[in-house]
């Protein structure tokens, strides 16, 4: 990409594009421009849906699951596996980052870097959850920066491994479960993201 565009920023704004239409000649002739590069990767960023959200850490991590009002929670849900790392109240900006393509969890944390975002915490998670609940029943959303001891999980065939916490969907039921973090992730997964810099 030309112009001092990232790969993380040309890969988001190639992804956002094609969801709206664009062909794949049409990114090639915008990667080509680097002024036209630059306003494209802007334009798509600027336009993103931020949910701004307030994570009370106040709050234990089963009040916030009750907050939510999800139809079924995983038992390995626990504070336990998965502590509040946050500390009082805070207002904080969360994008979901959906990639279009089958992606690994390594893969996924080094273009949020590059991006300037960290992972989402479980607090942020279910607290994004409880203030947009229908949000999960579109895609999964996976928190990757909250990531459980290894354990045994009979939601995950059994597995002894490190797991993370996903809002999805089942039959129309809003649940909150756990998946490995080392996995390959489908095109359909949403990775809930923060951005670095405060709210002002």
């Amino acid at each position: 990409m030309k112009g001092g565009v990232s790969l993380g920023g040309a890969h988001q704004a190639e992804v956002t594009l094609r969801k709206m239409g664009a062909t794949p000649l049409l990114w090639t002739r915008i990667a080509e421009s680097a002024g036209l590069a630059r306003k494209v990767v802007a334009l798509v960023f600027n336009h993103s849906e931020d949910y701004i959200v307030r994570v009370d850490c106040t709050k234990t991590l089963a009040e916030m699951v009750a907050a939510g009002n999800y139809d079924s929670v995983a038992p390995n849900i626990r504070v336990d596996n998965f502590p509040v790392k946050g500390t009082g109240v805070t207002d904080v900006c969360i994008v979901l980052f959906c990639f279009g393509k089958e992606v690994t969890t390594k893969w996924v944390e080094g273009e949020m870097r590059s991006l300037g975002y960290r992972q989402a915490r479980i607090e942020e998670l279910l607290t994004l959850g409880a203030a947009k609940p229908l949000l999960q029943m579109k895609s999964p959303i996976i928190a990757l920066g909250s990531r459980s001891p290894k354990l045994l999980s009979a939601e995950c065939n059994g597995d002894f491994d490190t797991y993370v916490p996903v809002l999805g969907s089942l039959k129309d039921k809003r649940r909150v479960s756990i998946q490995p973090y080392n996995m390959v992730w489908d095109e359909n997964c949403s990775f809930a993201a923060v951005r670095m810099q405060k709210l002002i």
